[in-house]
């Protein structure tokens, strides 16, 4: 190799690691306020130099094949931003125009970013710089909140990286990440895989998060059994679908809970009441959120002032309804979309990590407020991973 050329790759190296660190840093991780208030900050300049970056390779943007995605997810971010600023949401609360910015473009940049590393090769670069990052901060926030106490900050905790939640996600990057980019015949692969879902598992624990816990045993079956499962969930159709399902069912049929079988995890599997912590109550009372401005919603930051006032929980512990509220009928559309191109599009074999979390957070949406950034970031990755062809005959697993 000659000099020119080895420069050459360690400037590519170095410019996929820039970019992979700021997008983790905008996009999939943030600091809790409580430890840095500066952080939202910091995460607006960040925006603005991913939407530097993209507007320096917008010929690659130009050049990816799916057009009418990219408009989808423009029209989509344009949607969030007037949802954020509308004279309804100004009158709720008044919310800085620069936030709603920051917020939209936390959902729409990871797309445009991931098509820049994906048309310059750069995918499996990126993936070792994310999975490093999440594996990093996971082994800190854990030390922390073990030598801190950090569990019993508020109602949900008060961790490095925000609530329980929060924490227990990070460790699902973190294994999904590993997923794209480990080598299953490797014995140190195998054993590394196998301590971080135990890590996973303890926090889970520690943290308290039995829905956490219920979707890493999801998580663990459908790995077991990929080969027959990820043909059926690579369908846009089937993520629907069970998100629609799953989100309604309790609102619509609570009785149920009082199935047997059901009651009997519910109280002596998870230890929680037949009311799941009083949301029952408050799904009796969504529908006046809901219509509060059923088009356009509230925007994102009011969405707990007024989930507050109509159903007195904090959010509305349903990920679907939690769009509505937000984004109203104008983002639950925008949001299936970009759930049914980024399947159409992507879904490819690497991508098994991501989908079995995405499918993990839909489940959860139930009665979790999921169908969030965290979710949309995991469509980003999905939709460059496009599926293997051999001739006509798609190829699933080897």
């Amino acid at each position: 190799m000659n000099n020119k050329s080895y420069i050459s790759i360690k400037r590519e190296n170095v410019e996929a690691f820039i970019v992979s660190m700021l997008l983790f840093h905008f996009s999939f991780f943030a600091i809790s306020t409580s430890y840095m208030s500066s952080y939202p900050d910091i995460c607006t300049m960040l925006g603005f130099l991913l939407v530097g970056y993209c507007l320096i390779n917008i010929k690659h943007i130009l050049d990816y094949k799916h057009y009418l995605v990219n408009l989808i997810l423009i029209l989509w971010g344009i949607s969030m931003y007037y949802s954020n600023v509308s004279e309804v949401s100004m009158s709720i609360a008044y919310i800085p125009p620069i936030a709603g910015l920051r917020q939209s473009l936390q959902y729409v940049m990871p797309f445009f970013v991931m098509e820049v590393i994906k048309q310059k090769n750069w995918t499996f670069k990126l993936m070792k710089s994310f999975w490093a990052a999440a594996f990093f901060y996971a082994i800190v926030t854990d030390v922390h909140a073990l030598l801190t106490g950090a569990k019993y900050g508020g109602l949900i905790g008060n961790y490095l990286v925000g609530n329980k939640f929060n924490i227990c996600y990070l460790h699902y990057y973190m294994l999904a990440f590993f997923l794209f980019i480990w080598d299953e015949h490797k014995f140190k692969d195998r054993v590394l895989i196998i301590v971080m879902y135990l890590l996973s598992i303890f926090i889970a624990i520690y943290s308290e998060c039995s829905t956490v816990l219920l979707g890493l045993l999801a998580f663990f079956v459908m790995y077991i059994f990929r080969s027959k499962i990820f043909p059926i969930l690579q369908k846009p159709t089937l993520a629907i679908i069970l998100i629609l399902v799953s989100n309604v069912v309790l609102i619509v049929f609570p009785a149920v809970l009082s199935i047997g079988p059901i009651q009997y995890i519910i109280e002596n599997v998870l230890h929680e009441d037949i009311s799941l912590t009083g949301r029952m109550r408050g799904y009796a009372r969504m529908l006046g959120a809901l219509i509060y401005n059923p088009v356009w919603g509230v925007g994102y930051y009011n969405k707990y002032l007024i989930s507050r006032f109509f159903t007195n929980m904090d959010d509305l512990q349903n990920g679907l309804a939690d769009v509505a509220l937000g984004f109203g009928i104008v983002g639950v559309v925008f949001l299936v979309l970009v759930i049914y191109f980024s399947f159409i599009n992507g879904a490819g074999k690497k991508s098994l990590g991501f989908v079995f979390i995405v499918y993990m957070f839909i489940l959860i949406s139930s009665v979790e407020i999921t169908l969030n950034l965290k979710f949309v970031v995991l469509l980003a990755l999905i939709m460059v991973v496009e599926k293997e062809k051999t001739g006509d005959k798609l190829i699933v697993w080897n």
